[in-house]
């Protein structure tokens, strides 16, 4: 969720709790709208669903992650040493330098090396089993330590999966979303029906949404894209494929950046003739930054 998000699904759950306190008399009086507001209800008890499964999915998975990672690292410096000192007494120094790996050593490896690292302990750990066990490394040991590697390597999270998992979620929030609204903006529209009878209801229903509503339109950064000798370049489409945008900036070439999440996010700006140019843009809440886009001439294939 971004921050607008946030503020709305706020706003969303004030409607609930103001609707749940107010006289089911009221409401009666009010065609469909006891319905709408269970299928309003029932939106954002999911919008609430999603929200919080993304958190504990996140969250929980780095937990988990580091315990298991604890392990594998604890106990693959400890098979290796075993193995290390077995090669040291044969003299076998390739063997040695295979193993050669300590438990910060591992700790301090990327996910996927750290893994790749442990396979090969666990492959020369089975290769000279027999010969290990007087150093007390046992045909469990290595079951143990290859169920850790396994347990290891599904919880990281691969690349193209965490993008198609991301996607798919804030799809579904989005979705959820805007349901909501069209039942609430619908439910806004009714409250008119009794707008003579039931006026302070009618007042405070419109207070509750106005004052918990997120500002929409809060600037987050403008900008303009010119050539190196500072001449506006019009026609220069700017993308950021995180955040699902495209767009094409203005024949002056402005461009206005609105509801920006907090963080680096990465803009392309391309167009026929000029190099194409990464640039990574930096948003803060409530900062407007100002951003000159440079773009060179394309070089001429000889």
């Amino acid at each position: 969720m971004n921050y607008y998000q946030e503020r709305k699904l706020s706003m969303f759950w004030s409607m609930v709790q103001f609707l749940v306190s107010t006289s089911p008399e009221i409401l009666q009086q009010i065609p469909n709208f006891e319905v709408l507001f269970a299928n309003f209800q029932a939106k954002v008890n999911e919008l609430n669903a999603i929200a919080s499964r993304q958190v504990l999915q996140r969250d929980g998975n780095i937990i988990e992650k580091s315990i298991v990672r604890e392990e594998l690292c604890v106990m693959g410096a400890s098979i290796a040493a075993k193995i290390y000192a077995y090669a040291t007494n044969v003299s076998n120094y390739q063997l040695r330098s295979a193993v050669n790996y300590s438990k910060s050593s591992l700790l301090k490896t990327a996910d996927t090396k750290c893994i790749a690292v442990c396979t090969i302990i666990a492959e020369m750990c089975s290769e000279y089993l027999v010969a290990l066990a007087p150093y007390n490394i046992s045909a469990n040991t290595l079951s143990d330590f290859e169920k850790l590697i396994a347990l290891y390597d599904s919880t990281v999270l691969k690349p193209k999966q965490g993008v198609v998992a991301k996607k798919a979620a804030t799809a579904a929030f989005r979705k959820e979303m805007k349901e909501a609204t069209v039942l609430l903006n619908t439910m806004q529209l009714l409250t008119k029906v009794v707008e003579e009878n039931e006026y302070v209801f009618v007042v405070d229903f419109n207070n509750t949404k106005r004052m918990n509503e997120p500002a929409y339109k809060t600037l987050s950064a403008q900008g303009k894209v010119v050539d190196t000798a500072g001449v506006a370049v019009p026609l220069v489409t700017m993308s950021c494929e995180f955040l699902g945008i495209e767009r094409r900036v203005t024949k002056n070439g402005g461009f206005r950046l609105k509801n920006m999440p907090d963080g680096i996010h990465i803009f392309v700006f391309s167009r026929a003739g000029y190099e194409t140019k990464t640039v990574e843009l930096i948003f803060y809440r409530s900062v407007r930054f100002e951003i000159t886009v440079v773009l060179e001439l394309a070089k001429e294939i000889e």
